[in-house]
């Protein structure tokens, strides 16, 4: 695209940078699309990775999501960009997700607590 002077084309470059394992076990989770679906912000050998980005033959794909913020990450392996959101005590609550042209705003959803039978 350079040497054709195409500029819509040229490549980002991003800046990696280093969280530790413990804050990144914040962003873990499953987000709820608003309009439908669900997205699982997985922690793993203290690296992320997104769940059910996008399709694959044979089901969804995991890609690793890198951060250049304490809230934007990407994908080296899809366009996908993912803005998190935190809430006025400083949780982790939300993500946008930005893939192509579209954009997409999940919210993150709290685990249940588990019931204790009674003794």
């Amino acid at each position: 695209s350079k040497e054709y002077g195409w500029t819509a084309f040229q490549p980002t470059e991003k800046q990696v940078i280093e969280l530790p394992p413990e804050e990144l076990a914040e962003y873990a989770g499953t987000y709820k699309m608003q309009r439908a679906g669900s997205l699982d912000i997985v922690l793993e050998e203290g690296r992320l990775f997104a769940d059910r980005l996008y399709v694959v033959p044979g089901g969804l794909a995991r890609v690793e999501i890198l951060p250049e913020s304490e809230i934007r990450f990407f994908s080296v392996e899809t366009d996908a960009a993912l803005t998190f959101s935190r809430d006025a005590s400083g949780r982790i609550n939300a993500l946008t997700l930005k893939q192509g042209s579209r954009t997409r705003e999940a919210t993150k959803v709290e685990k249940e607590e588990e019931e204790h039978p009674l003794s």
